[in-house]
């Protein structure tokens, strides 16, 4: 029963972190208007509070990139392992 158990929460986990991390079209647009929208807000904060604003700055230069790295590493693979036909 526990090793049932065991893999269903694998394949559940699986099937979040495919829903997270796999790129369409869309997904890759939306990833763009945000990082404009966090640039666009840490540049406006920035600008009227006289203040150096780190968590936008952060989350635009190393965060968002990041996440996009590793979808676009994550959707090649997964489309090289539909395409070879693995499991």
């Amino acid at each position: 029963m526990g090793k049932l158990c065991n893999s269903f929460k694998l394949f559940i986990y699986k099937m979040k972190l495919e829903k997270i991390l796999k790129l369409n079209l869309r997904r890759l647009a939306l990833i763009a208007v945000i990082w404009i929208v966090f640039v666009v807000l840490h540049n406006i904060i920035s600008g009227l509070l006289n203040i150096e604003e780190p968590v936008f700055f952060t989350i635009a230069v190393i965060v968002i990139p990041v996440y996009l790295i590793i979808s676009l590493i994550y959707t090649a693979f997964f489309k090289k392992k539909k395409k070879s036909g693995g499991k």
